[in-house]
């Protein structure tokens, strides 16, 4: 589940779901999209954290076990629509957004993360794209983002790999903006939130749309849509399901 709650002028949404690894459900994403209603609507609002129970997962991505029996259309019309909607809305929103990563931030974890303005990782963070490994692409805008924030050469090598990557990476490639021990993160989210909070709204709203007109991630939308139904309909698409739920390796065409 996600849980949402507004203190002292900042909003905390919290992936609680440790015993799936933080796997986000389609009822997850749609309790996400109502909380950044609540916070569209409240001016009291001035900066947003992310963070996620449990040491070992920041978010596993998207649970198969919510997606892995629909077909083709209904994967890229229902739950890859629904999470760039869901996603760009965060992005999108007037006020920071900073997330906070612990552990392993993987394929729709990872594309959650992105979406935030500011990314903050502790010294044991994983970050990546697996998804190739079961026939199938970053579907929530993963590729776009990715690609803003490292470059077309790099994003498409850790795509196409599935590398990934470490604490250090991320800092030194400007992913993430800081990097703690683990028993540091709330602290430096609220150090954060106290950072930007003192800072203009108007200014910091002005400043999002700017750099959200200069996104391509919104524009290329449709493209991950039909990229992902097209590999949800192939047949290593099919395979690499069913080796995953068989806990075997897939045996691709």
């Amino acid at each position: 589940m996600i849980v949402f709650e507004v203190a002292d002028c900042i909003a905390r949404l919290e992936i609680r779901r440790a015993g799936r690894c933080n796997a986000l459900t389609a009822s997850m994403l749609e309790q996400l999209n109502q909380a950044l209603g609540h916070i569209e609507t409240n001016p009291q609002v001035r900066v947003v954290l992310i963070s996620a129970e449990g040491e070992r997962f920041f978010s596993s991505g998207a649970d198969i076990d919510d997606w892995g029996d629909l077909d083709a259309q209904a994967m890229g019309h229902r739950w890859i629509r629904q999470g760039n909607r869901v996603f760009q809305r965060l992005a999108e929103l007037p006020v920071p957004v900073v997330c906070g990563l612990r552990g392993r931030a993987l394929g729709g974890g990872a594309e959650l993360a992105l979406a935030a303005d500011i990314r903050i990782a502790t010294e044991d963070v994983e970050f990546g794209f697996p998804e190739t490994s079961i026939g199938a692409i970053p579907g929530w805008t993963g590729c776009a983002r990715l690609a803003e924030g490292l470059g077309i050469a790099r994003a498409r090598s850790l795509v196409l790999s599935g590398e990934l990557l470490d604490a250090a990476t991320l800092l030194e490639s400007g992913l993430v903006s800081e990097v703690v021990p683990p028993q540091d993160l709330e602290q430096a989210l609220y150090a954060w939130a106290g950072r930007l909070g003192r800072r203009s709204g108007t200014a910091m709203a002005a400043a999002k749309q700017v750099f959200g007109a200069m996104s391509s991630a919104n524009s290329f939308a449709p493209v991950h849509e039909l990229a992902a139904t097209v590999c949800r309909g192939s047949a290593d698409g099919q395979e690499g399901i069913e080796a995953f739920r068989q806990k075997r390796a897939p045996k691709f065409t």
